[in-house]
């Protein structure tokens, strides 16, 4: 009988923890969205919107993300999604 209940409560606060938890990364991803809006428009200058469409035509995308790292501090697949809105 004592396992069964022990059973019982460690189920019963697994799944407090698991709700807790997602409760918690919905939050993060929401935070993160909201953060990478605001980074794209801060750095969103003409100066650098000018540099990625350059290297873009001169066939340079990876220079170009390169670029859009150094100037924004973005991480590389947000890098990279800000330069493959230049290239459609």
């Amino acid at each position: 009988m004592g396992y069964l209940f022990n059973t019982i409560l460690i189920v019963f606060f697994g799944v407090l923890i698991l709700n807790k938890l997602n409760r918690i990364e919905q939050q993060l991803i929401g935070s993160k969205t909201i953060t990478l809006e605001k980074n794209q428009n801060e750095f969103d200058d003409s100066l650098l919107r000018d540099e990625v469409r350059q290297l873009l035509l001169e066939g340079k995308k990876i220079k170009a993300v390169k670029r859009v790292r150094e100037r924004t501090g973005l991480s590389l697949l947000e890098a990279k999604q800000y330069v493959d809105r230049f290239e459609l």
